[in-house]
């Protein structure tokens, strides 16, 4: 929250969602094929033990002790090194036994991989994003793995100007799994100037990152300055000057270092933070004015702030850290805007206050806490400031005018963007660009395939850049075509999606977000499949996911239950 959520987050804040589901689709789908294949080898083999029963694990007993409480845990054997054989034997036994169960279902199974890949996109690729005087992208190259991300120079505002320039390659993913055998990239990050990209690398899947530093005039990496254990990356403004944060034996990022790469001198270290219920994180505001050191716990927040221009200057703490409140600092003209749960209601409010006072005695609210309305994050642009929120747990986003004429924003203060679908789900683009007249959305929803779309930040238009177009059914191009509105599509045509409420056994109403055809016969009889998640507090999104048409298609009812929330 409060950072910068990307693109393909690659080249701001890490690797973007959408660019890292398109690099594994195609590993994932070879996978689930050659499983199928094996089990149309083994077939036959199968049927002959179609009476087989399933096998049942042996219980041996084992007493543990925790805190003065005893228990006997039979299955223990299953984590000890001396059962392994027998553990190993056992799994076997349940791949037999399933593929037995499930032998007659082989057609049925290739037809829904046969259609679930057909509806994949031929074109991976993102649709370029200005930042400065570049623009980025990426694309998974054909018979590619991974992604690969671009740059072009911004030479004019056409087509035809963006496709003649010279494409420059800033990280072939691909590449570093060749290199190491694996490739999970964490931060990534580009200095003020463009001309340096630091990211960092987990190298084996063991969630130890590596920081390199590349130098995209050679297309060379700076050995000298790779550095292990590294977690997050941030560039000072006017010299190439990095900060980064370094773990400790627990794995916790406790340490955060200052590197001139002009000097030969050794990192410096700028602060050690002792709380081993503590992280720290390095990240900077939009307008590249400050550095922020944020030492965060599960309920807690202090934010310190570096000067970028003068990167070897002394620290200056916003808000000394205190049980239970959490701050999140944006920078915007001599002003801190501050997301801060600090208040009467646990809810986030935004509030600011000039940055020579940044202690909370000086906070003056610019939008207060609504009933029923959660503010999740924002984004600060040179004109404008962005608010992202939920409104029955429903996302909307929210327009400030800066520099603001009234220094409260109430209730109705500003404007709200159009959102193409009610029940749908937002991913930010990079939008690193201060200066930007626009903001990068992409949106999708359960009747909906992912589309991009720049919103012009004056007058909330949006443009339509890229939408993912999905292959349907035979049987549903029969019963309608899909409605398209203002350029883009959705199935609202085909397909219902509804918000309805139930009633658990504790008398708390749950929210149900139901998807099915609008050629079912509500007579309770159709096949249904519940979904609900809820752990480490994040919420169930209802995101597009063509593999659901398969269902829709064949009658079945999904519905997807939003676990109870505390908002902010």
């Amino acid at each position: 929250m409060g950072q910068r959520r990307a693109l393909s987050r690659l080249l701001f804040s890490g690797q973007g969602r959408r660019e890292r589901d398109l690099g594994l689709v195609g590993s994932s789908l070879r996978g689930l094929l050659g499983s199928f294949r094996t089990q149309e080898r083994d077939f036959w083999s199968v049927r002959s033990h179609a009476r087989i029963r399933p096998p049942v694990a042996p219980k041996k007993p084992f007493r543990k002790e925790t805190h003065g409480i005893e228990w006997n845990d039979p299955y223990h054997w299953m984590s000890s090194p001396a059962g392994k054989a027998e553990l190993v034997e056992h799994l076997h036994g349940e791949n037999r036994y399933a593929d037995a169960v499930m032998a007659d279902t082989l057609p049925l199974q290739r037809r829904l991989v046969k259609e679930m890949e057909g509806r994949m996109s031929s074109e991976l690729a993102t649709p370029p994003e200005r930042w400065g005087s570049w623009w980025y992208y990426s694309k998974v190259p054909e018979g590619g793995e991974f992604p690969v991300y671009y740059r072009r120079r911004a030479e004019g505002s056409d087509v035809k100007a963006f496709m003649t320039a010279h494409e420059e390659t800033l990280l072939d993913q691909n590449d570093i799994a060749r290199q190491f055998g694996y490739a999970h990239l964490g931060m990534c990050k580009l200095s003020a100037d463009h001309k340096l990209l630091a990211y960092t690398l987990d190298k084996n899947g063991s969630e130890d990152f590596t920081l390199f530093v590349k130098d995209l005039s050679t297309g060379q990496v700076l050995s000298q300055h790779t550095t292990e254990g590294v977690v997050s990356v941030e560039w000072a403004d006017r010299e190439p000057c990095l900060f980064y944060t370094v773990i400790d034996n627990l794995m916790r990022p406790s340490k955060v270092y200052c590197r001139s790469l002009d000097s030969t001198t050794e990192s410096k270290l700028v602060l050690q933070e002792n709380d081993a219920s503590r992280f720290v994180d390095i990240a900077r505001t939009k307008d590249w004015r400050y550095l922020t050191i944020n030492i965060n716990s599960k309920t807690s927040s202090e934010v310190h702030l570096v000067d970028a221009r003068n990167p070897g200057g002394s620290l200056r703490i916003v808000e000394p850290r205190r049980s239970e409140v959490e701050y999140f600092v944006e920078h915007h003209d001599g002003f801190l805007y501050i997301l801060t749960n600090l208040g009467p209601s646990s809810n986030y409010r935004l509030v600011r206050c000039p940055v020579r006072t940044p202690s909370s005695k000086y906070w003056e609210e610019v939008v207060e806490v609504e009933e029923n309305i959660a503010i999740v994050d924002m984004d600060v642009f040179d004109k404008h400031l962005v608010l992202y929120k939920r409104r029955a747990g429903l996302p909307c986003v929210q327009i400030l005018d800066l520099p603001l004429k009234d220094r409260i924003c109430g209730a109705n203060g500003g404007r709200e963007l159009p959102l193409p679908q009610q029940v749908c789900n937002i991913l930010p683009g990079a939008n690193q660009d201060f200066f930007s007249s626009s903001l990068r959305l992409t949106i999708n929803s359960p009747l909906m395939p992912e589309a991009t779309f720049d919103y012009d930040l004056t007058t909330g238009k949006p443009t339509l850049l890229q939408q993912d177009q999905p292959a349907l059914h035979p049987s549903v191009r029969e019963s309608g075509s899909p409605s398209t509105a203002d350029e883009w599509l959705d199935l609202s045509s085909l397909y219902v999606c509804k918000q309805h409420m139930a009633t658990s056994s504790d008398g708390v109403h749950v929210p149900l977000t139901v998807i099915h055809s609008r050629n079912l016969t509500k007579e309770g009889t159709a096949p249904a499949l519940l979904l609900g998640y809820g752990a480490y507090g994040q919420m169930l999104e209802t995101e597009w996911c063509s593999d659901r048409l398969s269902l829709l298609d064949r009658g079945w009812v999904l519905a997807f239950a939003h676990r109870r929330w505390r908002i902010g």
